[in-house]
């Protein structure tokens, strides 16, 4: 029974196997996957890094950590989309950035934040804009078009905005600018 099995066994399953190569169906590479919905030759064509996390820091000792859904190099400048960024400047202060597009010019070291910018900071204050341009050590922040802003004293609709180092005689912050046509909605008791 044993010498019966030892050469049986090996032959049934060397059947078995003809049998999958016999009767095994044709593949199509272009419907190997269906519910795909991504183009193979753009993402081939296309270098870059998808969920990039990019961690610095600024001139005066606080951290930058963003993140984005994905970055690429066009040229000398890096393009990132959905872009959610989280400052810890020195103080202890957090500043939160998000905004659709991000370009960072590697010539001048300028960031473009694009689409929907919402910038957060501590305590409470809340800024909206279409395009924010920031330098690369956050040192110079303006966004050239219409910002709307609310906080706990009301809410603030300008035709530009800058921030930047508070360069007066002993200060330490940032001075934070509304231009071209400001409108205060004071809300008192907030």
């Amino acid at each position: 029974m044993v010498q019966v099995l030892k050469i049986g066994l090996p032959l049934l399953a060397l059947t078995l196997l003809a049998t999958l190569f016999l009767f095994s169906r044709q593949i199509d590479p272009g419907k190997a996957i269906p519910f795909a919905g991504v183009d193979v030759a753009e993402i081939l064509s296309e270098q870059g890094i998808g969920g990039a996390r990019f961690v610095g820091t600024t001139a005066d000792g606080g951290t930058i950590r963003v993140d984005s859904e994905r970055a690429a190099f066009a040229g000398d400048d890096l393009r990132a989309t959905a872009i959610s960024a989280l400052i810890e400047l020195a103080d202890g202060a957090q500043v939160t950035f998000a905004s659709d597009m991000a370009v960072v010019s590697g010539a001048d070291q300028i960031v473009r934040f694009t689409g929907n910018v919402r910038v957060t900071a501590n305590p409470g204050l809340v800024i909206e804009s279409e395009e924010l341009r920031a330098t690369t050590d956050l040192s110079q922040i303006d966004s050239p078009g219409p910002v709307a802003a609310v906080g706990t004293m009301g809410r603030i609709s300008a035709g530009s905005m800058s921030v930047s180092l508070d360069l007066a005689a002993g200060a330490t912050g940032n001075l934070l600018v509304f231009q071209d046509g400001v409108r205060l909605v004071y809300l008192p008791g907030n």
